[in-house]
C-alpha cells in the first residue's frame, strides 16, 4: 500500500480546471485549501451566482467546489452515517469528484486502503 505524504503548498497562481482562468490557492489550515478562481463566471469563484436555470448538478457541483476539503471529509462522513438512499451513491459521486480534483495522489491511495472515509488522506 501507498503511503501519502501531504504536498508542499504549491505556487500562488495555478490555471483554474473548470475555465482555465487563473486562479488562487487560499489555505485554510495545513492540509486544507480551496482553489479560488478569479472568473466570476465560473462555479469555483466566489461569486459565481448559480441561477434556477441550471441543472441541479451544476448547482452541486458547484457547491461543493466551494467548500473546503475538510468540509467535503465531513460531508463524506456523514453520507457513511446515512440510511441509504437512491440519490446517495450520486452525492458520493460528486463529492469524491471533487476530492481527486483536490489532490489525486490522496485520492488513489484512500481508493487503494480499506478505509470508509478519505479523512486520514486528505485532512491527516
Amino acid at each position: 500500500m501507498r503511503t501519502y505524504d501531504p504536498p508542499e503548498p504549491p505556487e500562488a497562481m495555478h490555471p483554474c480546471p473548470e475555465c482555465d482562468q487563473e486562479m488562487e490557492q487560499e489555505w485554510y489550515k495545513v492540509r486544507d485549501s480551496a482553489w479560488i478562481c478569479k472568473n466570476p463566471e465560473c462555479p469555483r469563484s466566489p461569486e459565481y451566482n448559480a441561477d434556477s436555470d441550471n441543472p441541479s448538478e451544476t448547482q452541486a457541483r458547484a457547491m461543493l467546489s466551494q467548500r473546503t476539503t475538510y468540509q467535503l471529509v465531513l460531508d463524506w462522513e456523514e453520507q457513511e452515517r446515512r440510511q441509504m438512499t437512491d440519490v446517495m451513491p450520486i452525492v458520493r459521486g460528486w463529492l469524491m469528484d471533487e476530492l481527486e480534483k483536490r489532490n489525486k495522489a490522496a485520492f488513489d491511495c484512500w481508493l487503494e486502503s480499506s478505509e470508509s472515509s478519505p479523512r486520514k488522506f486528505f485532512v491527516g
